[in-house]
Protein backbone atom coordinates (compact mmCIF):
# COMPACT_ATOMS: atom_id res chain seq x y z
CA UNK A 1 0.00 0.00 0.00
CA UNK A 2 1.27 3.61 -0.96
CA UNK A 3 1.55 5.23 1.88
CA UNK A 4 -0.42 8.77 1.55
CA UNK A 5 1.22 12.12 2.03
CA UNK A 6 -0.90 12.98 4.81
CA UNK A 7 0.49 9.88 7.06
CA UNK A 8 4.00 10.74 6.24
CA UNK A 9 3.44 14.57 7.21
CA UNK A 10 2.27 13.35 10.30
CA UNK A 11 5.42 10.97 10.51
CA UNK A 12 7.52 13.57 10.13
CA UNK A 13 5.69 15.79 12.68
CA UNK A 14 6.49 13.00 15.06
CA UNK A 15 10.02 12.92 14.78
CA UNK A 16 9.71 16.61 15.03
CA UNK A 17 7.88 16.35 18.31
CA UNK A 18 10.49 13.56 19.53
CA UNK A 19 13.59 15.70 19.32
CA UNK A 20 11.45 18.94 20.61
CA UNK A 21 10.48 16.61 23.54
CA UNK A 22 14.18 15.87 24.47
CA UNK A 23 14.81 19.60 24.33
CA UNK A 24 12.14 19.63 27.15
CA UNK A 25 13.71 17.28 29.24
CA UNK A 26 17.25 18.79 28.81
CA UNK A 27 15.70 22.05 29.78
CA UNK A 28 14.13 20.13 33.56
CA UNK A 29 17.25 18.60 33.98
CA UNK A 30 19.48 21.87 33.20
CA UNK A 31 17.33 24.45 35.09
CA UNK A 32 19.34 25.31 37.78
CA UNK A 33 22.76 25.31 35.74
CA UNK A 34 24.53 28.16 34.63
CA UNK A 35 22.62 31.01 33.48
CA UNK A 36 24.04 31.06 29.74
CA UNK A 37 22.91 27.37 29.66
CA UNK A 38 19.40 28.61 30.74
CA UNK A 39 18.97 30.89 27.77
CA UNK A 40 19.24 28.51 25.25
CA UNK A 41 17.36 26.40 27.21
CA UNK A 42 14.48 29.10 26.78
CA UNK A 43 14.86 29.01 23.39
CA UNK A 44 14.54 25.00 22.94
CA UNK A 45 11.41 25.20 24.55
CA UNK A 46 9.94 28.13 22.40
CA UNK A 47 11.35 25.82 19.04
CA UNK A 48 9.30 22.76 21.11
CA UNK A 49 5.96 25.28 21.91
CA UNK A 50 6.16 26.42 17.98
CA UNK A 51 6.21 23.35 16.88
CA UNK A 52 3.41 22.11 18.62
CA UNK A 53 1.64 25.55 17.55
CA UNK A 54 2.88 24.75 13.72
CA UNK A 55 1.29 21.21 13.77
CA UNK A 56 -1.89 22.38 15.02
CA UNK A 57 -2.35 25.09 12.51
CA UNK A 58 -1.62 22.24 9.67
CA UNK A 59 -4.46 20.36 11.02
CA UNK A 60 -6.47 23.40 11.01
CA UNK A 61 -5.41 24.33 7.18
CA UNK A 62 -6.31 20.56 6.13
CA UNK A 63 -9.90 20.86 8.22
CA UNK A 64 -10.89 23.92 7.00
CA UNK A 65 -9.20 25.60 3.90
CA UNK A 66 -9.45 22.42 1.62
CA UNK A 67 -13.27 22.71 1.72
CA UNK A 68 -13.13 26.60 1.76
CA UNK A 69 -13.78 28.02 -1.78
CA UNK A 70 -12.19 31.36 -0.94
CA UNK A 71 -8.79 29.69 -0.45
CA UNK A 72 -9.38 28.43 -4.24
CA UNK A 73 -10.73 31.87 -5.38
CA UNK A 74 -7.72 33.52 -3.77
CA UNK A 75 -5.05 31.63 -3.30
CA UNK A 76 -4.55 33.45 0.32
CA UNK A 77 -4.94 31.87 3.64
CA UNK A 78 -4.77 33.05 6.65
CA UNK A 79 -4.04 29.83 8.50
CA UNK A 80 -1.38 29.30 6.05
CA UNK A 81 0.36 32.47 6.52
CA UNK A 82 0.58 31.75 10.62
CA UNK A 83 1.25 28.12 9.84
CA UNK A 84 4.43 30.26 7.37
CA UNK A 85 5.63 32.17 9.83
CA UNK A 86 5.86 29.98 12.85
CA UNK A 87 8.03 27.72 10.53
CA UNK A 88 10.41 30.23 9.30
CA UNK A 89 10.85 31.33 13.21
CA UNK A 90 11.49 28.02 13.77
CA UNK A 91 14.24 27.40 11.58
CA UNK A 92 15.78 31.07 12.28
CA UNK A 93 15.91 29.94 16.03
CA UNK A 94 17.27 26.39 15.70
CA UNK A 95 19.64 28.09 13.11
CA UNK A 96 21.03 30.42 16.04
CA UNK A 97 21.07 27.66 18.17
CA UNK A 98 23.51 25.51 15.28
CA UNK A 99 25.91 28.02 16.09
CA UNK A 100 25.93 28.83 19.89
CA UNK A 101 29.03 26.97 22.11
CA UNK A 102 26.74 26.84 25.17
CA UNK A 103 24.30 24.73 22.76
CA UNK A 104 27.02 22.96 21.60
CA UNK A 105 28.03 22.04 25.32
CA UNK A 106 24.76 20.46 25.89
CA UNK A 107 23.80 17.52 22.89
CA UNK A 108 26.03 15.47 20.93
CA UNK A 109 27.45 16.71 17.50
CA UNK A 110 24.98 17.67 14.99
CA UNK A 111 21.84 17.26 16.95
CA UNK A 112 20.69 20.70 16.19
CA UNK A 113 21.28 20.01 13.03
CA UNK A 114 19.25 16.82 12.97
CA UNK A 115 16.50 18.94 14.43
CA UNK A 116 16.86 21.78 11.64
CA UNK A 117 16.72 18.48 9.13
CA UNK A 118 13.86 17.03 10.43
CA UNK A 119 11.88 20.53 10.54
CA UNK A 120 12.66 20.92 7.04
CA UNK A 121 11.57 17.83 5.55
CA UNK A 122 8.15 18.39 8.04
CA UNK A 123 7.84 21.59 6.51
CA UNK A 124 8.87 20.55 3.09
CA UNK A 125 6.04 17.74 3.20
CA UNK A 126 3.18 20.03 4.26
CA UNK A 127 4.20 22.59 1.09
CA UNK A 128 3.81 19.75 -1.09
CA UNK A 129 0.37 18.85 0.93
CA UNK A 130 -0.90 22.34 0.45
CA UNK A 131 -0.30 22.34 -3.27
CA UNK A 132 -1.62 18.96 -4.07
CA UNK A 133 -4.96 19.93 -2.62
CA UNK A 134 -4.36 23.13 -4.81
CA UNK A 135 -4.18 21.31 -8.01
CA UNK A 136 -7.17 18.63 -6.80
CA UNK A 137 -9.47 21.89 -6.18
CA UNK A 138 -12.85 22.06 -4.84
CA UNK A 139 -16.27 22.61 -6.80
CA UNK A 140 -15.36 25.13 -9.58
CA UNK A 141 -11.57 25.22 -9.66
CA UNK A 142 -8.80 22.72 -10.19
CA UNK A 143 -9.54 19.52 -11.66
CA UNK A 144 -12.49 19.28 -9.68
CA UNK A 145 -13.69 22.45 -11.85
CA UNK A 146 -12.73 21.02 -14.79
CA UNK A 147 -14.78 17.68 -14.33
CA UNK A 148 -17.81 19.91 -13.63
CA UNK A 149 -17.05 21.98 -16.72
CA UNK A 150 -16.87 19.14 -19.13
CA UNK A 151 -19.31 17.15 -17.50
CA UNK A 152 -21.76 19.85 -17.98
CA UNK A 153 -21.06 19.96 -21.82
CA UNK A 154 -21.63 16.62 -21.86
CA UNK A 155 -25.22 16.63 -20.64
CA UNK A 156 -26.23 19.50 -22.40
CA UNK A 157 -25.51 17.68 -26.01
CA UNK A 158 -28.81 16.08 -26.09
CA UNK A 159 -27.75 13.68 -29.25
CA UNK A 160 -25.82 11.91 -26.55
CA UNK A 161 -26.91 8.34 -24.35
CA UNK A 162 -27.56 10.69 -21.04
CA UNK A 163 -27.92 7.46 -18.88
CA UNK A 164 -24.19 6.81 -19.46
CA UNK A 165 -23.13 10.16 -18.65
CA UNK A 166 -25.00 10.42 -15.56
CA UNK A 167 -23.09 6.75 -14.66
CA UNK A 168 -20.13 8.57 -15.48
CA UNK A 169 -20.76 11.62 -12.94
CA UNK A 170 -22.26 9.03 -10.54
CA UNK A 171 -19.17 6.94 -10.56
CA UNK A 172 -17.14 10.12 -10.41
CA UNK A 173 -19.15 11.30 -7.24
CA UNK A 174 -18.50 7.61 -5.90
CA UNK A 175 -14.87 7.89 -5.68
CA UNK A 176 -14.64 11.50 -4.48
CA UNK A 177 -16.81 10.05 -1.38
CA UNK A 178 -15.46 6.85 -1.03
CA UNK A 179 -12.18 6.78 -2.59
CA UNK A 180 -12.13 3.40 -3.83
CA UNK A 181 -10.72 2.54 -7.58
CA UNK A 182 -13.64 0.33 -8.44
CA UNK A 183 -15.09 3.23 -9.17
CA UNK A 184 -12.20 4.75 -11.30
CA UNK A 185 -12.44 1.48 -13.49
CA UNK A 186 -16.48 1.30 -13.51
CA UNK A 187 -15.91 5.45 -15.12
CA UNK A 188 -13.14 4.29 -17.51
CA UNK A 189 -16.16 0.99 -18.84
CA UNK A 190 -18.34 3.90 -19.33
CA UNK A 191 -15.88 5.92 -21.16
CA UNK A 192 -14.97 3.62 -23.94
CA UNK A 193 -18.91 2.75 -24.00
CA UNK A 194 -19.73 6.16 -24.66
CA UNK A 195 -16.50 6.14 -26.80
CA UNK A 196 -17.83 3.30 -29.04
CA UNK A 197 -21.25 4.80 -29.71
CA UNK A 198 -19.99 7.45 -30.65
CA UNK A 199 -17.86 6.00 -33.62
CA UNK A 200 -20.96 3.76 -34.07
CA UNK A 201 -22.93 6.44 -34.28
CA UNK A 202 -23.89 7.39 -38.48
CA UNK A 203 -26.20 10.59 -37.50
CA UNK A 204 -23.22 11.95 -35.99
CA UNK A 205 -20.55 14.56 -38.63
CA UNK A 206 -17.35 13.64 -38.14
CA UNK A 207 -17.06 17.45 -36.78
CA UNK A 208 -19.52 16.50 -33.89
CA UNK A 209 -18.00 13.05 -33.02
CA UNK A 210 -14.65 15.36 -32.61
CA UNK A 211 -16.47 17.71 -30.50
CA UNK A 212 -17.96 15.30 -28.60
CA UNK A 213 -14.91 13.02 -27.93
CA UNK A 214 -12.93 16.17 -26.93
CA UNK A 215 -14.99 16.67 -24.70
CA UNK A 216 -15.09 13.44 -23.27
CA UNK A 217 -11.40 12.89 -23.60
CA UNK A 218 -11.37 16.05 -21.13
CA UNK A 219 -13.82 14.99 -18.82
CA UNK A 220 -11.89 11.80 -18.50
CA UNK A 221 -8.03 12.99 -18.21
CA UNK A 222 -9.15 15.62 -15.64
CA UNK A 223 -10.90 12.76 -13.45
CA UNK A 224 -7.78 10.53 -13.74
CA UNK A 225 -5.51 12.92 -12.76
CA UNK A 226 -7.94 13.80 -9.80
CA UNK A 227 -7.54 10.24 -8.77
CA UNK A 228 -3.74 10.40 -8.98
CA UNK A 229 -4.05 13.25 -6.66
CA UNK A 230 -6.16 11.64 -3.98
CA UNK A 231 -3.84 8.38 -4.73
CA UNK A 232 -0.76 10.70 -3.80
CA UNK A 233 -2.96 12.07 -0.88
CA UNK A 234 -4.60 9.37 0.35
CA UNK A 235 -2.41 6.10 -0.55
CA UNK A 236 -5.08 4.18 -2.17
CA UNK A 237 -4.22 0.65 -3.30
CA UNK A 238 -3.99 1.03 -7.17
CA UNK A 239 -4.57 -2.98 -7.72
CA UNK A 240 -8.23 -2.93 -5.58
Amino acid sequence: MQIKIKSKLFFSFIILCFFSLLIAIVSVITYNQKESFAKQMKVLDEVHILTMDAYKLHQEFLIYEANNIAFYRTGKSLILNDHISISKEITNKLYLLEGNRFAKRLFEDNFITALLKAHGSYSEIFDNVVEQIKVKGFQDFGLEGRMRNEAHKLMNMSDLNQIDILMLRRHEKDFIIRKEIKYVNQFRNIVNKVKFDIDSKSGFSNRKKSEVLLTLSLYAEAFYKFVDTEILLQGIKHDE
